[in-house]
């Protein structure tokens, strides 16, 4: 599988040059997606307006969820990572709701019947519940949260990414031009993507939307049977081949004086 699908979000913006790799995981993510909202539409219509069920709640999420997704690969591919990163916190918050109705915890019977009249549940209670579940630290689910709350509230930091910086550190706004000019960013986007998506997939399964089967076929249609390599080491690549190296030798010799 493609590295992207993998990769830690800040050694993508540090190392933000791995182009061919970044083109191969979007066509991925897009056929991954698409497929999964093919699946999903062959629920539509089936519920009523005045239904008011966990089935219908849970669908209607991870559709928006699916859709706004979908709106996140197309909008890197066209090199816009501005709107695209306000959409991560969304994505998540809609993701956790779907998986908090359709476990319905005791707490989630107000919670569902408030959703449906145009409630939102908080967030933070939802967090709490899932590190309950062990679905996540509870640290961990705030942190990212936190961290994605910056491109929703676009703090000076979030802001920054869209500048590039010139002669004597003057600021140049790169939405001037008709696309980004910035890698750094858009690789950013991309592994974040990637875990959103993966996060995405597993959830369709968990809320009993996709079946273990299914989800396995779907994955295997949509990722390219020849994965770009990495073109660009970082000094942790290259430690770790050396960590690598010295334990193959080891084995070998193990192997050699037994």
């Amino acid at each position: 599988m493609n590295f992207i699908w993998s990769r830690d979000p800040q050694e993508a913006y540090e190392n933000p040059y791995e182009y061919e790799a970044q083109e191969q995981f979007l066509r991925e993510a897009k056929k991954l997606l698409d497929q999964l909202f093919s699946h999903l539409m062959e629920t539509n219509r089936s519920f009523n307006r005045d239904d008011t069920s966990v089935e219908k709640a849970v669908w209607m999420l991870l559709v928006d969820a699916c859709d706004t997704l979908r709106d996140c690969v197309e909008l890197i591919n066209k090199k816009q990572h501005r709107p695209a990163g306000k959409l991560f916190r969304d994505i998540i918050e809609t993701i956790d709701c779907a998986t908090y109705f359709h476990a319905s915890p005791p707490e989630s019977e107000k919670k569902l019947k408030d959703w449906y009249n145009n409630e939102s549940p908080k967030h933070g209670d939802i967090r709490y519940w899932l590190s309950t579940q062990k679905m996540g630290d509870l640290d961990e689910l705030k942190k990212e949260h936190h961290s994605m709350s910056k491109f929703t509230h676009r703090t000076y930091r979030a802001l920054a990414y869209n500048y590039i910086l010139g002669v004597n550190d003057i600021l140049a706004y790169e939405g001037e031009y008709s696309h980004s000019m910035l890698p750094h960013p858009i690789a950013l986007c991309c592994s974040l993507l990637a875990n959103y998506a993966k996060l995405f997939a597993s959830s369709v399964v968990y809320c009993s939307l996709v079946g273990f089967h299914e989800i396995t076929s779907i994955w295997e249609l949509a990722i390219e049977k020849e994965p770009v390599k990495k073109s660009y080491s970082t000094p942790r690549d290259i430690y770790q081949k050396y960590v690598d190296s010295k334990t193959v030798g080891t084995d070998n010799h193990s192997q050699n004086t037994k």
